[in-house]
């Protein structure tokens, strides 16, 4: 119903960009808060070491959890302004 060229260019606030490309090896920086008990943070680094279709192995590399093996899953994510014609599913 959209060109893809027109999806490419949104850019709202709490949604990434069109295409994120990663690779293993790749530093990562954690930007949601997925286990704050555990020190898996907003800021924490890591080290992608393997990806799955809908998970993510990060070693991470700062906090108080240094040197250890998180898995991070397929978030789904929402845009929280309203400007977007369509809802996403």
């Amino acid at each position: 119903m959209y060109p893809p060229e027109y999806l490419n260019t949104i850019n709202c606030s709490g949604l990434p960009l069109a295409k994120l490309t990663l690779k293993v090896g790749c530093p990562v920086m954690i930007l949601h808060n997925l286990n704050t008990a555990g020190g898996v943070c907003n800021g924490t680094h890591g080290i992608i070491t393997r990806m799955q279709t809908r998970v993510i192995e990060v070693q991470l590399i700062t906090g108080k959890m240094t040197g250890e093996v998180i898995f991070i899953p397929w978030i789904s994510l929402s845009p929280s302004e309203s400007q977007i014609p369509f809802p996403f599913v």
